[in-house]
């Protein structure tokens, strides 16, 4: 996959979140499936820390600051600290969608000579810019799938009397 291809496939993967996420009810878009679960505002949400503290900073510290350590990223932690259940959705939305197209005007900006660039990362050795790329594409595929999960699960609890059941097994 080209930087091109792979920017392409971001900028319809950030459509599809925000359709999964635009005009969610307020009350919705916190509610978690269980505790330990996030809701579609922290999956919004650490979506945009992704942006902002992830896969762009990392693929610039390989690219411009090579031989420079990753800063430390606890995902978990980031989505607590940043408390996303107490901001709006829209809000969260629109700073990921912002966030989104730097991403991809960058994304745009680069060679694909860049993807063979790398970083020797302690857990996961040698990391380059294409691997990276990649994950990047495919994270927001696993999260689009976290949330069509949550509006699934919205649905199901909407419905009662009613069933779901003869949509096919979940």
């Amino acid at each position: 996959m080209t930087i091109e291809q792979a920017a392409a496939q971001l900028e319809r993967s950030a459509e599809m979140i925000r359709v999964f996420a635009e005009g969610v009810d307020p009350a919705d878009a916190v509610k978690q499936p269980a505790p330990d679960k996030w809701s579609i505002v922290e999956v919004v949400g650490h979506l945009l820390l992704e942006e902002q503290q992830d896969f762009r900073p990392r693929m610039e510290l390989i690219i411009y600051r090579p031989g420079l350590d990753f800063p430390p990223l606890d995902v978990d932690a980031a989505v607590k600290a940043a408390r996303l259940n107490k901001q709006e959705m829209e809000l969260v939305l629109r700073l990921f969608m912002q966030e989104r197209a730097t991403s991809l005007r960058w994304l745009r900006s680069l060679d694909d000579e860049v993807l063979e660039r790398y970083h020797e990362h302690p857990e996961f050795g040698r990391l380059s810019c294409g691997d990276l790329l990649h994950a990047w594409v495919a994270h927001d595929l696993l999260h689009l799938r976290q949330l069509l999960r949550l509006q699934h699960g919205l649905v199901q609890a909407a419905s009662a009397p009613y069933g779901i059941g003869y949509a096919g097994a979940w």
